[in-house]
């Protein structure tokens, strides 16, 4: 590979013979071909080393194969991170193994990160491939254009489908590296996060780009990590997410006030999420959590207050957090006074409505 290319992609798998091939074969059709690819294995046991192989080897000038010492499985953010610690290119491209990019996904995304320089990212929806054929949009609310540091973190918490997955993502490599690239501590159950603690990051850092038009088909099947992770070690997890994500965001250096607006609003979220589930998920957290963010967060005295109101009417306190979080939400993008004089108030009149 004696030529630097522009983009580097990282496709990681394990044990994804059925689908290794097809992801591979999409990027080999990208209209842009000024690329290098790293197929990582992270301990696959079936055809898809194979597999990999044999491109690295009919393609030796534009894709390696690489993988952990001994051949381990060491979780999704580490190979991803494998990867990217061996990337030239001036962009890093994700690709997961059981995804397909259309074929102008890099020349798309290389040119709106070339006319945005002040953008360290672009995201896009995907378009969801459903087992029996059926393909639909990912919904995303997003506003197109460039979004402020930390402007995509409201969004990401109001719903899930608002965060781009990894294979509809580019990234400027320089800034992926300057926050630490993926957590490689999310592994497990944590895995379903991986993509968003990481877009945490990266919007706290930088301004990221989103584009509204799907660029990648995503399959959506049994065996992929959000369906086959139990329902039950994903709330745990989040909770693992949402104390992470206040770790980050008091180690930000964003404007104080915006900065508090998004930890009172991780706050709310996490103090719904302790209504909805039993102590026992909590506890799991804490187990789960290898940086000791569980245990250092703190809900605040108005959201504990409200916490403790749960006691009483569960129902009404979950209503009251989600009141919260909508009018922090609008705070966010209006100024720190409107929550100022509104917050109070409705944290009152909920009370009284829980209290009688």
């Amino acid at each position: 590979m004696p030529n630097v290319p522009v983009v580097s992609i990282v496709i990681i798998f394990l044990n994804a013979d059925k689908f290794l091939s097809d992801a591979v074969d999409s990027v080999l059709a990208q209209t842009f071909d000024n690329w290098e690819l790293f197929l990582v294995d992270d301990g696959s046991t079936d055809r898809s080393t194979a597999i990999a192989h044999s491109y690295a080897e009919r393609f030796p000038e534009k894709i390696r194969y690489l993988e952990h010492e001994g051949h381990v499985n060491k979780g999704m953010s580490a190979s991803r991170n494998l990867g990217i610690a061996q990337a030239r290119g001036e962009f890093v491209a994700l690709l997961d193994a059981d995804d397909i990019w259309f074929p102008d996904k890099l020349h798309t995304q290389v040119a709106i990160l070339t006319t945005h320089p002040e953008a360290a990212m672009v995201a896009a929806p995907a378009m969801n491939w459903y087992a029996d054929g059926a393909k639909q949009i990912q919904p995303m609310t997003l506003t197109p254009g460039v979004l402020a540091p930390g402007a995509w973190i409201p969004k990401i918490l109001e719903k899930d489908d608002n965060t781009a997955g990894p294979s509809s993502v580019l990234i400027r490599t320089r800034a992926l590296r300057e926050v630490g690239g993926f957590e490689a501590s999310f592994k497990g159950p944590l895995m379903v996060f991986e993509d968003q603690v990481t877009w945490f990051k990266m919007t706290l850092a930088s301004p990221v780009y989103f584009h509204p038009e799907p660029v990648i088909l995503y399959r959506i099947h049994a065996e992929s990590c959000c369906v086959s992770t139990p329902s039950e070690l994903q709330l745990s997890g989040r909770i693992v997410l949402y104390a992470r994500l206040a770790d980050f965001i008091r180690n930000s250096k964003g404007p104080a006030a915006k900065r508090g607006i998004l930890l009172a609003m991780v706050r709310a979220r996490v103090g719904e999420l302790l209504l909805k589930t039993e102590p026992s998920h909590r506890n799991t957290a804490s187990s789960l959590d290898s940086s000791g963010s569980v245990d250092r967060l703190r809900l605040g005295m108005a959201m504990s207050a409200v916490l403790m109101l749960g006691r009483l009417s569960k129902g009404k306190a979950i209503t009251l957090f989600q009141k919260i979080f909508g009018v922090l939400n609008v705070a966010y993008h209006d100024g720190p006074v409107s929550s100022a004089k509104t917050l109070p108030r409705l944290v009152f009149s909920a009370t009284r409505s829980v209290v009688r």
